[in-house]
């Protein structure tokens, strides 16, 4: 935390674009997305200043790139907005914009086809792939091998200097209907079910302890707030620009801590044991406690409660917000079955040769994307809190870990 001080010179309409990136006028910027989003509000605000193509590109000289910014800095602005537009704090809101105004912009993340500069036609899901697909495919790309020297704070810069063209084209092949609320809501479920899978699953590493990762976990996080930013996004091609980028972040950040590569069938024989155990005083259910009074499910009927309580009286302030997160997708998705995933897309409705598919099945099958069930997140939660400690019980709290996974990247 930094001492706040006054900023050399006004923000205006007419300058806004003159001091993006420099942090010595984050209290101008404040001042002047206070007074836009009292006149505008968020909805306008978000289209003007960081999705439009001025935003973005500008005429002469260095491109302002908010979007960029709007991601950068481990994805905090895109998190401060995202609290302010799900608690309708318009105060918070501006916060996360001057925040966003200030921090570096990565130019690689912007792909200048994805900024129609007026509305366009809804992008309807045709010949696609899923994001989990996507992802089973970027996890297994021999091209995407041994990552390593990368800095933790450029490392969005250094994974698109290096990776960009292959990410995008990665990204591009993903195509989902903006032109309902239900197409929406399956475009931000799937970006849920990877943005999971990259923290909790990949942290799983079968012979160590779980890796519960800083960074990974703010994908996580991040995610959370797509359905409050995505609401405040009223045209079509603002919110298709919107998820590109995002998911184009997610899988940058993901290589950037060195590709975990996700084992969706260790990680649910390894984690059985997790769904109704907590350590602690135990109790014990009186005869006739259903299912049986020596079961774990008697013991534990709904693992959340105590994690919860753990939660409440955790001091680590990221704990709350990835538990959070977890529970909040357990109460979507947790009733998902396995084999759900085979309704995603359909195998001739990915416009690709027999070869392609035979390519894109294989990944799928060594991710073992047909394992997933809505067990996940409560799995997921309870590896977090075994690794940050159950101090509710008298465990010492334990950190976040910060060394990423280069020397697993192919384990």
């Amino acid at each position: 935390m930094r001492p706040a001080f006054e900023s050399p010179g006004r923000i205006t309409r007419d300058n806004y674009n003159t001091h993006v990136g420099d942090q010595n006028y984050y209290s101008a910027y404040l001042e002047f997305f206070k007074s836009e989003l009292f006149k505008m509000g968020l909805t306008e605000c978000l289209e003007e200043y960081v999705f439009s193509a001025a935003a973005n590109f500008g005429n002469d000289g260095e491109h302002p790139a908010m979007l960029s910014r709007f991601m950068s800095g481990v994805i905090h602005p895109f998190i401060h907005v995202g609290y302010g537009a799900e608690f309708g704090l318009l105060g918070m809101s501006a916060e996360g914009l001057a925040m966003t105004a200030v921090h570096s912009a990565s130019i690689g993340l912007l792909h200048r086809r994805w900024f129609p500069d007026v509305i366009s036609e809804p992008e309807q899901r045709g010949c696609t792939r899923n994001a989990l697909t996507i992802l089973a495919l970027v996890v297994c790309d021999p091209r995407l091998s041994n990552i390593s020297g990368i800095s933790r704070s450029s490392t969005l810069d250094q994974i698109l200097e290096r990776y960009g063209s292959i990410i995008r084209e990665y990204v591009e092949m993903w195509k989902f209907d903006i032109s309902s609320e239900s197409g929406i809501a399956d475009a931000v479920e799937e970006l849920s079910w990877v943005n999971s899978i990259i923290y909790g699953v990949g942290g799983h590493l079968s012979s160590q302890e779980f890796k519960a990762d800083f960074f990974l976990m703010h994908l996580l996080t991040s995610s959370l707030f797509l359905p409050s930013l995505l609401a405040n996004t009223s045209k079509f091609s603002s919110r298709r620009l919107f998820l590109l980028t995002y998911f184009t972040t997610s899988l940058a950040y993901y290589l950037g801590r060195g590709r975990p590569k996700p084992n969706l069938r260790g990680f649910y024989n390894g984690t059985e044991h997790l769904l109704h155990r907590v350590p602690g005083p135990g109790v014990s259910p009186a005869p006739g406690a259903l299912p049986s009074p020596s079961s774990d499910l008697a013991r534990t009927p709904n693992t959340w409660l105590p994690l919860m309580e753990n939660v409440i009286t955790h001091p680590n302030e990221h704990l709350c917000k990835a538990q959070r997160a977890l529970a909040h997708y357990s109460s979507l998705y947790g009733m998902r079955k396995k084999g759900w995933t085979k309704g995603l897309t359909a195998a001739e409705g990915r416009g690709m040769t027999p070869a392609q598919l035979a390519r894109e099945e294989e990944a799928e099958n060594e991710m073992g994307v047909a394992e997933l069930d809505g067990s996940l997140f409560l799995r997921v939660a309870m590896l977090t809190q075994n690794r940050l400690g159950w101090m509710h019980e008298g465990e010492p709290e334990r950190p976040w870990d910060f060394d990423g996974f280069f020397t697993a990247d192919d384990a």
